[in-house]
């Protein structure tokens, strides 16, 4: 499945914007586990993969995430 290897989150000033391969990332999926110990899973809002943080800053309106332009 495509998504298990691309990045965990999609926001780029998250620090869960990594991608399984990084330094400091082991394995892939759906769930993380932060340097605090806290585990967060993430999930599809508006076309992108985000964090359970950064989706709920988007549904909030907290944070827009705008789509690189293919030139």
């Amino acid at each position: 499945m495509r998504e298990y290897d691309s990045v965990f989150c999609a926001n780029s000033e998250c620090v869960l914007h990594v991608r399984p391969g990084d330094v400091n990332v082991k394995g892939n999926g759906n769930w993380a586990k932060r340097a605090d110990d806290i585990i967060v899973g993430r999930q599809r809002v508006e076309g992108f993969i985000l964090c359970d943080r950064c989706a709920s800053r988007v549904l909030s309106s907290e944070l827009t995430l705008r789509r690189a332009c293919a030139a």
